[in-house]
């Protein structure tokens, strides 16, 4: 196992840990808890653990999936030329280029979604894990922050999530397009 699968596992580890400790020194019985889906489902600690421990697992295969094939260029080849990072995305998870509406109709390729999962999930969930954590110490300490977080402090965390994502996401696709445009001028 590389070194970087280890860290980044373990940080994952961590920062879930740290949320989920962090969470249940708020609200020992759930009843301030913000997040829609333990509301929803009605969980309860032992099912958010169990919950916790698969998706953990999931996203650590998936980790080192993308660890794995991160440098030996079996997930993308340089045979197609493709000229735009658009383009790219849509070869990166069909095999060839295709208009970015195919997303509406056609499944993509397995090994790039959980390619894409390792990389995007690990890091968003490490920093989002961070933060909701913290929140959640500063909910505990400070009153100030308490009255500020009551009138949008959900919001915003779920807003600072979907922002985490999506620049998490566009940094994957331009990493790969990179490594595409080397292996293609590579193999002219």
């Amino acid at each position: 196992m590389s070194k970087k699968f280890l860290l980044l596992a373990s940080l994952l580890i961590v920062t879930r840990m740290y949320d989920f400790i962090a969470t249940y020194l708020y609200t020992p019985d759930l009843t301030n808890e913000t997040n829609i889906l333990v509301r929803l489902f009605e969980l309860n600690y032992a099912r958010i653990a169990v919950v916790q421990i698969l998706l953990l697992l999931l996203v650590i295969l998936c980790l080192q999936f993308y660890i794995k094939n991160n440098n030996n260029n079996n997930i993308i080849n340089g045979k197609i030329k493709i000229q735009n990072i658009k383009d790219f995305i849509t070869y990166f998870h069909f095999g060839q280029k295709l208009n970015m509406l195919v997303f509406l109709y056609k499944v993509p390729k397995l090994k790039p979604i959980i390619y894409l999962i390792g990389y995007v999930a690990t890091y968003s969930l490490i920093i989002f894990s961070f933060i909701v954590g913290t929140s959640t110490i500063f909910l505990i300490k400070s009153n100030y922050y308490k009255t500020i977080y009551k009138s949008f402090g959900p919001y915003a965390l779920y807003t600072i999530l979907l922002i985490t994502v999506i620049v998490i996401t566009i940094k994957f696709y331009k990493s790969e397009f990179l490594k595409y445009k080397t292996l293609s001028n590579s193999n002219k």
